[in-house]
């Protein structure tokens, strides 16, 4: 029973550390787009502000566009908001 105890005990911290290590260097990024008449915004995680942007902004048309082509027509309608925060 006590090592049973030590084993959890042990597998707690390493999952504590391992998210710590996760969450060190990364910074969240909102975007919101209108495009034709519909407004969404997303919350995207990345390494870099850059990497953040690009995928919560895809993620926001992929969200409001319903085909390819308007995916891309989207993709190029200036973000009416956009911030990130490390």
């Amino acid at each position: 029973m006590k090592t049973l105890g030590t084993l959890l005990a042990i597998a707690a911290f390493a999952a504590v550390v391992a998210y710590a290590m996760a969450q060190q260097g990364q910074v969240r990024c909102e975007v919101c787009v209108n495009y034709k008449g519909q407004t969404r915004c997303k919350t995207v995680a990345a390494l870099t502000a850059e990497d953040a942007l690009a995928s919560a902004r895809s993620g926001v048309c992929g969200e409001i566009s319903g085909s390819m082509t308007r995916d891309l027509e989207c993709m190029r309608v200036e973000p009416i908001s956009s911030s990130c925060e490390e």
